[in-house]
């Protein structure tokens, strides 16, 4: 996993956490050696307005099992800039240790990892830009493993996106 940048989000500190489940169970899907759950470094909105740019932050894992049930779950934790003058936040290291609060939990996105076209199973490789939705995020059991599903109860974070990829090599 490459994750790239949230495009159209308040300014701050932000983190992207991703998780990867089966869907079947709600359970955290393990490696060979760990489970698939991975985080940026923190970043901040100073480089582009509305943009947090993660820089091609990559994670990889080795000897995922390959199940049809598999979802990726983004989430996007943000500690907003100070609303006048020039916060702490902007004079000091990025504050990684307190940014996993549930208060800095603003948005989460979904993308399924494995898809199934004609009774063939593949990883969902490529580029992908995922559209971000308001907390809070939904049981595991209810995420889509369609390609592009459009949900209905969910509520839009703005016009936010997150921006990643998913590549598969052999090891």
């Amino acid at each position: 996993f490459q994750i790239a940048r949230v495009k159209y989000a308040e300014p701050g500190e932000a983190k992207v956490r991703l998780t990867v489940y089966h869907k079947n169970t709600g359970k955290i899907v393990q490696s060979r050696s760990t489970p698939v759950t991975c985080s940026t470094t923190a970043v901040r909105s100073n480089f582009k307005h509305n943009y947090h740019i993660f820089g091609q932050q990559e994670a990889t894992f080795q000897g995922v099992p390959m199940t049809d049930d598999i979802v990726a779950v983004a989430r996007f934790y943000l500690r907003k800039r100070a609303e006048h003058g020039v916060s702490d936040l902007y004079n000091s290291q990025p504050h990684d240790n307190r940014i996993y609060d549930d208060e800095t939990l603003v948005a989460w996105g979904t993308i399924p990892l494995m898809l199934t076209r004609n009774d063939i199973m593949r990883v969902n490789v490529g580029t992908h830009t995922i559209q971000l939705y308001e907390v809070p995020v939904p049981e595991i059991s209810l995420l889509p493993l369609e390609e592009h599903w459009k949900p209905k109860d969910w509520k839009r974070c703005g016009k936010a996106t997150l921006k990643m990829h998913i590549f598969q090599g052999k090891t």
